[in-house]
């Protein structure tokens, strides 16, 4: 089987798993990346093995090579974001070859098995990768995101930038999902949006905010409306030109609006996790978070768990949850 051809099936292998298209173009970006590193740039032949093309030794050195890098030196955070790399590209990788072992194409998937931290040492996250927004910076960049609105000119991009950015804020939506919200996809009294789409299959239904998140809706329904190349367009939100906006217009909008008013950037998973996190320490059950979130499974969740040792210190600080029953 030529590579081409194979690449297609392991393509169609990743959907039967239940992986978001945007996770699916990563994996195969990184055999693209990979091929191009050990110079395989023609037509897989016959008298080149699997085995040989995706060997223990090209990978180890294609890793190695990552570590080497000039782009990862002598910054705390450049290195912070050279462990996560390396760490999603073994992940990877060990994806491709539980594939080519399937296929019997290889014998075994060695980098099921790696000693990661030989490569990389501890590749926990580092301090300072921001897991979510405190409140105290959420309260600052809701704030300031309003404030500027309110003195600029209300153009139809700089609403439709703060709806994007409320709407990850305020309902927890991914990234992928907010890009592919239809008009019709909102009641007409902007009560929820419908037909959100889970990562496991299936849709639910999100409330809207009505304090934040419903003006800015409808503010930019009302201008959208306005605006003739957006007329024939199901796609909620849209481009200057009128067409559907990706994930890419959404990742940067965010960094733009973090660095302008916080002075850091985080992205859209950020904001899905500050909404989690914000969520259980106003009291909300992890199984409510897990609804709100899409979640196939409970498992998913358990990421926003920490924040319930966060929880039970308010509460017997200064029993911030009013009506519980706090025991020392």
């Amino acid at each position: 089987m030529e590579l081409k051809h194979l690449l297609v099936e392991y393509k169609k292998f990743l959907k039967t798993d239940n992986l978001s298209i945007n996770t699916i173009e990563t994996y195969l970006g990184d055999i693209d990346v990979y091929l191009n590193y050990i110079g395989f740039d023609s037509e897989f032949t016959k008298d080149t093995s699997f085995e040989s093309l995706f060997g223990e030794q090209n990978l180890e050195d294609y890793f190695e090579s990552i570590i080497s890098s000039d782009k990862y030196k002598n910054r705390e955070a450049l290195n912070a974001k050279l462990k996560r790399t390396l760490n999603r590209k073994m992940s990877s990788f060990a994806k491709l070859l539980s594939f080519l072992v399937r296929e019997k194409k290889i014998s075994t998937n060695f980098v099921h098995t790696f000693d990661r931290s030989r490569f990389m040492g501890n590749i926990s996250r580092s301090d300072d990768f921001k897991k979510y927004l405190e409140f105290n910076d959420l309260k600052t960049f809701v704030q300031k995101l309003l404030a500027f609105s309110h003195e600029s000119k209300e153009k139809t991009t700089l609403v439709r930038d703060k709806a994007i950015i409320f709407l990850l804020i305020f309902t927890g939506v991914r990234a992928s999902v907010l890009g592919n919200i239809k008009l019709n996809d909102l009641d007409e009294q902007l009560t929820r949006i419908d037909n959100i789409f889970l990562k496991g299959g299936g849709t639910i239904s999100v409330p809207i905010d009505n304090i934040y998140l419903k003006p800015i809706l409808s503010k930019y329904i009302a201008l959208r409306g306005r605006n003739q190349n957006y007329i024939s367009e199901n796609s909620f939100f849209l481009s200057e030109k009128g067409f559907p906006i990706d994930r890419h217009l959404i990742y940067r909008v965010v960094r733009k609006y973090t660095q302008k008013f916080l002075g850091f950037t985080v992205t859209p998973h950020v904001l899905r996790h500050t909404f989690a996190t914000h969520m259980i320490l106003n009291g909300a059950k992890t199984v409510d978070v897990k609804l709100m979130l899409g979640h196939k499974n409970i498992t998913s969740t358990q990421v926003y768990q920490h924040v319930n040792d966060i929880k039970k210190k308010y509460n017997l600080i200064n029993k911030f949850y009013k009506g519980e029953n706090v025991k020392a």
